[in-house]
């Protein structure tokens, strides 16, 4: 079974690292996979994400919220 980890974003380019981090090094019984969706940052978040592996990353060009980030 996998799981499943969405973590919406907007203008974290100064912890965002840090939280990849910290979930990736969460222990888990089950394979988990890291969704982030950056819901139109403009302060280079999408540069630091873009170079990350291990993760989808979706990258919404405009800003419209969390809700519409998790849907």
């Amino acid at each position: 079974m996998k799981i499943s980890i969405i973590v919406p974003c907007y203008n974290e380019a100064s912890t965002i690292k840090l939280i990849l981090t910290q979930i990736k090094d969460e222990p888990l019984t089950l394979e988990k996979e890291i969704i982030v969706i950056d819901d139109g940052s403009t302060d280079g978040t999408k540069k630091i994400l873009e170079n990350q592996k291990d993760i989808t990353y979706i990258d919404l060009k405009q800003n419209k919220g969390k809700g519409f980030a998790l849907r």
